[in-house]
């Protein structure tokens, strides 16, 4: 059971879907794009083959135009079709370029949790150097009032 789902069991409240502000963010190109975060923290939730991941997907984002945008404000190694986001971004303007993106990939993260939020498709793998069973919650298409 989710986080969430306990609490909304314990309360009797119904669970919705959040409001999230959006704030209109420049990107430095073009076109399509899908996007990146993989955050340097908590090591069990790191993924080791992100590396491997963009080999064998860019050759077809290549052939599409399709760029993949780093949002990660730590420099990731130089990897043909990947844009490096140099600014400092709020969480607004996150959402904004997550929210127009085609696909999210990244560890779990808040970023994560905005490409949820959004309806975007997400690819978040969990590692397995622990026990611990971790979840999304779904949230229902519909909003909640």
């Amino acid at each position: 059971m989710h986080l969430i789902e306990k609490y909304s069991l314990e309360t009797g409240l119904k669970i919705g879907k959040p409001d999230v502000y959006e704030k209109f963010y420049p990107l430095p190109f073009s076109g399509k794009y899908i996007t990146q975060y993989v955050e340097q923290g908590i090591p069990s939730m790191q993924y080791d083959y992100w590396e491997d991941v963009i080999d064998i997907i860019n050759p077809y984002l290549k052939a599409n135009d399709i760029k993949i945008l780093n949002l990660n404000p730590v420099k990731v190694k130089e990897i043909d079709n990947l844009v490096q986001l140099n600014d400092t971004i709020d969480s607004a303007q996150l959402y904004h370029i997550i929210k127009n993106s085609l696909l999210h990939f990244g560890e779990t993260s808040f970023a994560t949790d905005l490409a949820c939020i959004a309806d975007i498709t997400s690819y978040a793998p969990y590692t397995r150097r622990t026990s611990v069973s971790y979840t999304h919650l779904t949230l229902p298409t519909k909003r909640i009032v």
